[in-house]
């Protein structure tokens, strides 16, 4: 911010703070300097906390932010009330029985060393071929969750084999080479 404040002043325009009273001096800059000191120590804690939070949710509830892969669904517990009153609700990513046995089914054509592109024309699993990179090479596919270097070896229940697993990643391996 220090940097784009000194880019407009040099191009002459005058900035005034909405929320703080700080002057147009050399004075007023220092103060700015704290103001963004301080505004960036608060993102960084706020940062600890959240994902402090975070751990404690996942180590505690296996609860999962964020949309779950292919194959998967949410399912909401409640585990208690919030300060307000208001129930606290989490999410833990189990099967979900509508696209489970699709997603085997690509499992299954790509250890048989189906191509990414012939999987896609036959499931339509995802909007691109890219998709299917992360979707090969996911470790919750074999049951395990890794989340911020944790790893849950039974999460969930597996959709593959570690066999399964293996050729998919031989095949993965082979096209990332080259071969």
């Amino acid at each position: 911010s220090q940097y784009f404040r000194a880019d407009l002043r040099r191009r002459g325009y005058i900035i005034h703070s909405l929320q703080d009273n700080i002057p147009n001096n050399a004075n007023g800059r220092i103060i700015e300097f704290i103001n963004d000191w301080k505004n960036e120590s608060v993102l960084v804690d706020s940062s600890v906390a959240i994902k402090r939070g975070l751990n404690f949710l996942v180590n505690n509830y296996h609860a999962m932010p964020g949309n779950p892969p292919k194959g998967f669904k949410r399912e909401v517990q409640t585990i208690g009330k919030h300060r307000n009153g208001s129930p606290h609700t989490i999410s833990r990513w189990i099967p979900d029985p509508d696209i489970w046995p699709i997603c085997q089914e690509a499992w299954q054509m790509r250890a048989a060393g189906i191509s990414i592109r012939q999987i896609h024309k036959k499931l339509h699993l995802y909007g691109s071929l890219n998709s299917y990179t992360w979707f090969f090479t996911n470790r919750i596919y074999l049951g395990e969750l890794n989340y911020d270097e944790i790893v849950f070896k039974d999460y969930t229940e597996p959709m593959i084999t570690q066999e399964v697993w293996e050729m998919v990643q031989k095949m993965n391996q082979k096209n990332h080479d080259g071969y």
